[in-house]
């Protein structure tokens, strides 16, 4: 089969698109997005149409309504192709309306002629003689997707075997097989299965045996269940009063955490209320400080102020006995003018310069003294004020903690502990004989003042008896329910049910055998087959990747079910191919695919190799090998490739003959 021309009306974001092919190697061009698979998928859909259904769990919507147009009402569109025997056909679908019609070269309407029913979309395998499966699994290569799993490749194995042994893929051992299997499974049953005939009368048997058995040891049965009644009630008793102890123990246990935690918080308090006092004695020994350093300072300046003046009354007084002497000796002509205002004038020049000396001294000694002064006070300040943010925080502690304390009185709390130890060995002799170990040791260990510990034992060992009581009481509750049904069928209506099943199941198992039997020999058969033709087709894939790789791999083949193996020549070993490259893996698989087209398809129509970014893990030299073989491939079968890669396209036109679309 040959496609010549698709015409797309609506079909995703492809609208009024037309593209003609040539017989040989054909490329489809376009950026990302631009539409390359879904163009891909209108081939195949128009072949096999699109499934509908439900969006999937995942939010996966069906192709139905993943491809329907968003801005256009038309949905389908149509397909030219030409058949191996030269017949040209188109085939026309209209995917909102479900109809598909075929049509001649001469544009008659043959479509009675391919559609089966009401099943349209068997029109693809009417025509071309190939399903669905078979061609997304061979010449349909979409995105990554040329590897084949292993329930691809075991369908093609038996493809294979139905081919080689009658010609026809549909004519199948494996049909037989299925038809034997389906029959022992829906007329009799398998091991697996749970519903079917057989299944259903021995797990009937099986019911009716062990009610037979019960039957018999219903009246020993009822009378042990009665005493163990009586022993369970006794047991409940026991436990309830034991739960009670023990939560008077964890009682008790939290009262003694309690007391500990007050103890604890009052020392708190009368630590911090200690360290609150000191620091409260320290900020007001500080404010006395700081007040006689200002005091010890003031008194410093006035004394240095009173030794000045005093220096300078000296001055004075003999600067006016100077004056004076000179004056009376002027007056009373002892001596010269002139003699006399020798002694006078340096003594005024002292005087003068004096008067300077002590004006910078004073004003001197006042700067430094200011600054001293400034410094010890900001220092004392400082540090009145960390004592004061320290009283305020523990001030605050100390109000937390009497918060939290609340009202209670050790006194109290100890005279109630003291109470309910009484209470607990007290009720300890009660129930002495049933205590456990652990709970005698529990109960000896009050006394000491590891209460935290011992809170956590009672807690554990009353949770386990917690446990065992709902598991007596639930087991308490079972017994009477069974005490009081009792149990009235009889055994000889049972005896008559098994002998009658007990035929039935003869029956179907003598029917089992012989359909195991036949499915055995089919089976064996067509294993026999496989072991047969598999080889040549490892002979079509040895080829074809060895042209992949420049022939640096000769020798790779396919066991019964598909498995590929390759012989390594570096290493000489054989190696399976999930340890290679993703690359070579590629190549094997193109191979592969291409085997299984010329073997398992040679009977049907020759289908176009239709390959969506084929060569995405390929370097440069891997890409150019496989097209050179794929161009070899298109000299006899019709290869379309599509790819957003513009060196590939490049690469392609300029070695190979091929026809060019672009959807860019």
């Amino acid at each position: 089969m040959k496609i010549k021309r698709l015409h797309v009306r609506g079909f995703g974001k492809l609208q009024d698109f037309n593209c003609d092919f040539s017989d040989g190697l054909n490329v489809i061009y376009g950026h990302n997005e631009s539409g390359k698979s879904t163009l891909m998928a209108f081939i195949k859909a128009i072949l096999y149409g699109v499934k509908g259904g439900r969006t999937g769990k995942n939010g996966v919507l069906p192709d139905s309504r993943r491809y329907m147009p968003w801005n256009s009402s038309q949905y389908g569109g149509y397909m030219n192709i030409e058949l191996n025997d030269g017949c040209l056909y188109r085939i026309d679908r209209n995917f909102l309306t479900n109809e598909v019609n075929i049509f001649d070269s001469s544009f008659n309407d043959i479509s009675v002629n391919f559609i089966d029913g009401r099943d349209i979309n068997s029109v693809g395998e009417k025509l071309v003689g190939l399903n669905e499966s078979l061609f997304e699994r061979t010449v349909f290569i979409k995105q990554m997707g040329t590897r084949i799993d292993t329930s691809t490749s075991k369908d093609l194995v038996d493809r294979i075997s139905n081919i080689q042994q009658s010609g026809f893929e549909d004519i199948s051992y494996i049909k037989a097989q299925n038809a034997l299997k389906e029959a022992l499974k829906r007329q009799v049953g398998t091991d697996r299965s749970y519903t079917r005939p057989l299944d259903i009368i021995n797990q009937r048997l099986a019911e009716l045996q062990e009610k037979k058995i019960n039957l018999l040891n219903e009246e020993k049965r009822l009378e042990e269940l009665r005493e163990k009644q009586q022993d369970i009630s006794m047991k409940i008793n026991e436990l309830k009063f034991k739960y009670r102890l023990l939560n008077r123990i964890i009682d008790y246990c939290k009262l003694k955490e309690r007391l500990q935690f007050l103890n604890e918080k009052n020392e708190e308090i009368y630590f911090l209320e200690e360290s609150a006092r000191q620091v409260q004695e320290n900020i007001t020994k500080l404010e006395e400080d700081k007040k006689s350093v200002i005091l010890h300072l003031n008194n410093n300046q006035v004394a240095r102020g009173k030794k000045l003046r005093s220096i300078d009354v000296f001055l004075m007084i003999c600067i006016t006995a100077t004056l004076t002497v000179g004056l009376a000796a002027v007056v009373f002509n002892i001596l010269s003018p002139l003699f006399t205002l020798i002694p006078f004038l340096p003594a005024l020049a002292s005087l003068v310069l004096r008067i300077g000396i002590v004006k910078r001294e004073e004003e001197e000694f006042k700067t430094n003294k200011t600054k001293e002064l400034n410094r010890q006070l900001l220092e004392f300040d400082e540090r009145i004020t960390q004592n004061k943010t320290q009283y305020q925080k523990l001030t605050d502690r100390i109000e937390n903690i009497n918060t939290v304390v609340g009202s209670e009185v050790p006194a109290v709390l100890e005279s109630k502990i003291v109470g309910d130890y009484i209470n607990i060995m007290r009720d300890k002799q009660n129930v002495e004989d049933q205590l456990t170990q652990n709970e005698k040791e529990l109960i000896d260990e009050l006394s000491k003042d590891s209460h935290g510990s011992l809170l956590v034992k009672a807690f554990s060992i009353n949770k386990t008896v917690i446990l065992d009581l709902q598991r007596l009481e639930d087991e308490y509750s079972e017994v009477a329910r069974m005490v009081e049904n009792g149990n009235n069928i009889s055994i000889s209506d049972i005896d008559n049910e098994i002998s009658r099943l007990s035929s039935q199941k003869k029956s179907l198992e003598s029917k089992g055998e012989a359909l195991k039997i036949a499915i055995i020999t089919l089976e064996a058969a067509a294993e026999q087959v496989r072991k047969k033709y598999v080889p040549l087709m490892n002979r079509v894939l040895n080829s074809t990747f060895s042209n992949l790789t420049s022939k640096k791999y000769n020798d790779v083949r396919t066991g019964d079910n598909l498995k590929i193996m390759l012989d390594n020549p570096e290493t000489q070993t054989l190696v399976p191919v999930s340890t290679l490259s993703d690359g070579t893996i590629d190549q094997i698989y193109l191979a592969l695919r291409v085997a299984i087209s010329e073997t398992v398809l040679q009977n049907h129509e020759c289908m176009p190799f239709i390959m969506d970014e084929p060569f995405a893990q390929y370097d440069d030299e891997r890409t150019f090998n496989a097209l050179k073989y794929i161009a070899h491939i298109s000299n006899k079968q019709q290869v379309i490739i599509f790819t957003c890669k513009k060196r590939e396209v490049e690469l392609i036109s300029s070695e190979f003959p091929c026809k060019i679309c672009s959807l860019t």
